[in-house]
Order: C-alpha cells, then sequence, then structure tokens
C-alpha cells in the first residue's frame, strides 16, 4: 500500500512572512524563510511491501529515498503528533530513524503494525498514543 503526505509547516511559514514584512530583513532569517518555504513544498511517499519504501520530493526532484528491509529495523515506536493525530518512527540499525506522520490516511499506521507483526519488529508505543486510540475505539472512528 502507498500513502502520501506533506510536512505541516503553513502556519510557521505564514508567521515568518508577516515577521519578514514587520522588521528588517537580516539575510539569515532570509535564508531560512526560503528553506522553510522549500521544505513546505516537499511531498513524501511511503509504501508498505516486502520493504518499506520511503521517498521525499520537491517538484518531482528527488531529495532522499531509502529501501528498509525488516532485518534492518531495529523497533517501531508509536507516539502522538499534536492534539489528535497519530505518529510513528522506524528507528534503523545504521542511518537515521524514518518519521512517519502528516499523511492523508491515518490507516498508515494500522497497516504499519501489522507489518511489524508480520515481520516480528518490536513495537513500543507511548502512553498518549495508547489513551489516543482508546479514545478513537470508544468514540467508534
Amino acid at each position: 500500500m502507498t500513502y502520501y503526505g506533506r510536512p505541516k509547516t503553513g502556519f510557521l511559514l505564514i508567521l515568518i512572512l508577516v515577521t519578514l514584512i514587520l522588521i528588517d530583513i537580516s539575510s539569515y532569517f532570509l535564508i531560512g524563510t526560503v528553506l522553510l518555504f522549500a521544505a513546505s513544498l516537499c511531498r513524501m511517499q511511503l509504501t508498505l511491501d516486502t520493504e518499506i519504501f520511503y521517498r521525499v520530493t520537491l517538484f518531482n526532484f528527488l531529495i532522499r529515498e531509502v529501501m528498509i528491509s525488516p532485518k534492518e529495523m531495529k523497533e517501531i515506536q508509536f507516539k502522538r503528533v499534536g492534539w489528535k493525530k497519530r505518529g510513528a518512527a522506524i528507528l534503523r540499525e545504521k542511518g537515521f530513524p524514518i518519521h512517519i506522520n502528516n499523511y492523508n490516511s491515518q490507516k498508515v499506521f494500522d497497516d504499519l503494525h501489522n507489518y511489524a507483526g508480520r515481520y516480528s519488529i518490536p513495537v513500543t508505543s507511548t502512553k498518549e498514543y495508547d489513551h489516543l486510540i482508546e479514545r478513537k475505539a470508544s468514540n467508534g472512528n
């Protein structure tokens, strides 16, 4: 299954643009604003198959591409992100972790949990994440 997402930087970008209008522009602040704007245009793709395929693009230019086999995964951590959303981090034996949040469908976390069970990958979850799951189950969502 393939899932798509985008980083949530819109509010911060608007705040920085308003600040730019109200004060003098320093070159470091302008470079930071341009980088934040570029980050807000990135697109993420996550494919769960026999391996996990993670790709980040900016205007169809490849920024990062990672293929992770179940043997390379140390653990998958599930946690709450923000007020009512779920998130996950795939910890690898070597390399940086892959953070999974802000995807179009929240079903990605159920599929990721099933993937971990299928390939015997250790799973941890925070108390806040478990509480969020219980609330969704009790509300019928």
